[in-house]
């Protein structure tokens, strides 16, 4: 293939087959890129080219008498191309020869598709994209891009004149691209780094790729295999990056890694490429080749593990309690040590230590504790884990029994101040629920029930007098203390206070109210308790009012006494 400064059009002449490697990122590009994209090409004047980047290709194999392309840099811009372009011809509508050329240079000859994107993506590309079908589904969100490139290139193109079309497919095919081609994986590995080193921004994880395999392509008189080995274990890695981007970044994930497998001693953690780079290039020769082999490992291993937590396999209540706290990126490292530590869970290691950790999170968030208080000390656990559980438990144990920071006194002593502005008090409402029907025989509600976004089920606190109370007048000290204050308030959401009267709801709701608010109910038991002590209750009494707050705040407060109990959780961790 030519290499060099080129035309656009030149790099698709008759005989390419374009593909996108399974080691290389999925389609990423959305409406900011995009839309640069269109701009640059609206404002280049049509009789002076401009520039449309560098592209890196490994030629790899003849195909009867196409020659296949593997895009190593430039898979973006190619892919946005080959859309727009189908994009342009389709809008047309109608193709004279010379479109007809156009196509079959770029879309497809003679059944021949010119471009194939990674092979999670490129059926969909292919029927939905080029052969203009409308998709019913998306299996990876890249498809869900790749469609939303389409939608966006026909929105902003279907109005526009015979002539504009024309100039932008004259724009795109006059463009000029430097053009690098090798034929071997450990040359494009070299020119790839070489290029990527020079100014170009590439994400930290792409751009630890092309430093792990740079290095084995300048190490290894026979790099192939090791750089295929390379190659698979990150277009794993990019699949579960995908998977996990609504989640989590790649970038924390990384950070998540130093923390875990490396042997950092100061901030290190906070910059892993070069991290990774200087802890690489400060070792001989021989030993680089074998690091970079268990650093791509362990780099797959900590996306792998982190899919495990995040999507909850063993099913621990206590990990859907750390994201309902927010407090489950403090304790990623340490949870990552112990799964990978956790030969088998017939033990419970693993649920061990993440029972220890929602227990530091809860006891540090009633205690007014800052969110980043002990996190140094629990990535230095993570770092210095070998596998002994009974040390590790008794590290994190340690905090409570000597209780740091004043942990545990500033927990007992805020109990009972918890109120509608704390951080913790939906949680606490949550849990309470749960507790309460648990005790009565009702299923408990999920962590998607806590994360509800459907107006009508979404979880809400309310005050329990806002709706007892109707004409009695508070007291300045009752509105200090007491009106905000845990004992008056309770979860609940729209679709039960709708359905309470309603004579038709829909089956979604229904469904929900099969297992009513428990902590509803038990407004009513409580009110009965304190009737039978003080013979009577009045809701528009104010001293009532006040016992039945107080009488429910203890409630609450023995509870949590109880669930988050740091002795008895100590003894039962061993």
């Amino acid at each position: 293939m030519q290499q060099g400064k080129l035309k656009f059009r030149d790099i698709f002449d008759g005989d390419k087959i374009f593909e996108i490697p399974e080691y290389q990122r999925a389609f990423t590009w959305g409406e900011k890129q995009l839309t640069d994209f269109l701009n640059d090409l609206k404002n280049q004047h049509i009789e002076k080219p401009y520039f449309f980047g560098t592209f890196l290709f490994h030629e790899a194999e003849h195909i009867d008498e196409y020659v296949k392309i593997f895009i190593v840099d430039g898979q973006q811009r190619l892919t946005t191309s080959n859309i727009f372009i189908k994009t342009v011809l389709d809008c047309l509508k109608g193709y004279d020869e010379d479109k007809k050329k156009t196509f079959r240079r770029y879309i497809e000859d003679d059944g021949i598709y010119k471009l194939n994107t990674s092979i999670n993506d490129n059926a969909f590309y292919h029927t939905y994209i080029i052969n203009n079908n409308k998709p019913t589904d998306f299996d990876t969100k890249s498809q869900k891009r790749l469609n939303f490139a389409k939608n966006y290139f026909e929105n902003q193109l279907q109005n526009l004149s015979k002539k504009d079309l024309e100039d932008f497919l004259q724009k795109v095919e006059n463009s000029f691209v430097l053009v690098h081609t090798v034929t071997k994986k450990s040359d494009a590995a070299q020119v790839f780094e070489l290029i990527n080193d020079r100014g170009k921004r590439l994400t930290d994880l792409e751009a630890i790729k092309s430093f792990l395999m740079y290095t084995i392509s300048v190490l290894l008189t026979k790099p192939e295999q090791t750089l295929e080995d390379i190659e698979n274990n990150f277009a794993k890695i990019y699949r579960k990056s995908e998977k996990l981007e609504d989640r989590i970044k790649e970038d924390q994930i990384l950070t998540y890694y130093i923390i875990t497998n490396l042997e950092w001693k100061g901030e290190e953690f906070r910059k892993p490429k070069d991290y990774i780079k200087k802890t690489i290039n400060n070792t001989d020769q021989k030993t680089q080749v074998e690091l970079v082999k268990k650093i791509t490992k362990e780099i797959k291993e900590s996306f792998e593990i982190i899919d495990n937590i995040i999507s909850n396999k063993r099913r621990l209540s206590e990990i859907d309690d750390l994201f309902m706290l927010n407090r489950i990126a403090n304790f990623y490292p340490l949870l990552m040590s112990a799964f990978l530590n956790d030969e088998t869970d017939i033990k419970n290691d693993f649920k061990g230590i993440a029972n220890l950790a929602e227990l530091y999170s809860f006891i540090s968030l009633v205690a007014g504790k800052r969110s980043d208080t002990g996190v140094k000390y629990f990535y230095e656990l993570a770092r210095d884990f070998e596998g002994d559980f009974n040390s590790l438990n008794h590290q994190i144990k340690k905090i409570f029994s000597e209780n740091w920071w004043r942990i545990i006194s500033r927990f007992q002593e805020n109990i009972p101040n918890i109120d509608y502005y704390s951080r913790i008090t939906k949680f606490v409402l949550f849990k309470y629920e749960n507790y309460l029907r648990k005790n009565d025989g009702f299923p408990i509600l999920s962590m998607e029930a806590f994360f509800e976004n459907d107006t009508r089920l979404k979880l809400s606190i309310e005050h329990i007098t806002a709706r007892r109370v109707k004409s009695l007048d508070f007291s300045e000290q009752f509105k200090n203390t007491l009106l905000d204050n845990i004992g008056n308030l309770v979860i609940d959401t729209v679709a039960s206070n709708s359905a309470k009267g309603a004579e038709e709801v829909d089956d979604k709701i229904k469904l929900y109210n099969l297992a009513p608010m428990i902590s509803q109910n038990e407004i009513d038991k409580i009110v009965k308790d304190i009737s039978k002590e003080n013979a009577g209750f009045n809701w528009e009494k104010l001293e009532d009012v006040e016992k039945f707050i107080k009488y429910r705040r203890d409630k609450i407060k023995e509870f949590i006494l109880k669930e988050w109990n740091y002795e008895t959780r100590a003894i039962w961790l061993g």
